[in-house]
Order: C-alpha cells, then sequence, then structure tokens
C-alpha cells in the first residue's frame, strides 16, 4: 500500500489461518493479509508495484475464476479471491527456470492486481551498474 485517505479502516491478520500464511511465505507472499475497508464514500487506498514494470488490472471472469502466477506477482484483489500455494509439477523446471518451486494461486470472482516486471526495462536500468572485466 503506497497511501490511503482518512476513513479508511486496515485490518491484519493470516486469512485462512496460520497454516495458509505459511503457505504463502513459501510462495513468495506475506503471511499477513492486510484488509481496506472504507468508512466514508469517496475514499482511496493506493498501491503501488515492488519491481519496475506494469501493474495489471484483471478481472478473473477473464480466466474462468483461476489464474496462476509467479511468486512475488500478487499486489492486492477483492476479497471474494482466494490465494493458494501451487508446487511447480516438474522439478528441474522450478529449480532452473526461473520461476522457482512454488507458484501462486489465485481463485473465486472479483478484480486481482498483479505486478509484472518488464524484463528489457529492468536490464536497461541495471546494465550502467554492472562491471566488466577489460
Amino acid at each position: 500500500m503506497a497511501y490511503e485517505t482518512n476513513s479508511v479502516e486496515m485490518q491484519t491478520n493470516t486469512r485462512g489461518g496460520v497454516m495458509k500464511g505459511f503457505g504463502r511465505m513459501f510462495a513468495g507472499e506475506s503471511m499477513f493479509m492486510a484488509n481496506y475497508t472504507a468508512l466514508e464514500d469517496n475514499q482511496l487506498v493506493a498501491f503501488a508495484s515492488t519491481v519496475p514494470g506494469n501493474i495489471i488490472p484483471i478481472n478473473m471472469d477473464d480466466f474462468k475464476e483461476e489464474l496462476i502466477v509467479q511468486k512475488n506477482a500478487f499486489l492486492c484483489a477483492q476479497q471474494s479471491v482466494n490465494m493458494n500455494v501451487v508446487f511447480t509439477k516438474r522439478f528441474g523446471a522450478g529449480l532452473f527456470g526461473g520461476e522457482g518451486l512454488f507458484l501462486t494461486r489465485l481463485v473465486g470472482p472479483g478484480k486481482v492486481i498483479i505486478q509484472s516486471q518488464n524484463f528489457q526495462d529492468f536490464a536497461g536500468r541495471i546494465t550502467p551498474y554492472i562491471s566488466t572485466k577489460n
């Protein structure tokens, strides 16, 4: 969360219990989930990406209410969307494919916002700081 207006209440919990929280940690997400509730009309909560790239709003109905994303891609969702941990089907792909062994599965109706890192943009930003041997 980047900022919120005055009349927004935030509650933090493990949403689904401690074991679900540990599962989210394995998927690269936070153990705790924050729920934001507007106490008045016209309130605002703003979220920011943690990586250089794009913020992508998704309607889960467009994906038959199920979507699997890389760890750390999940940014926020409506409470009707549940988040679970999924193991990579192939062990070798999990170790060497760059996605890791754990992925995040989003299930349910509603809206989700994910973050996507544009690799070319990221590479362009770090290239000046990489030393080369002469």
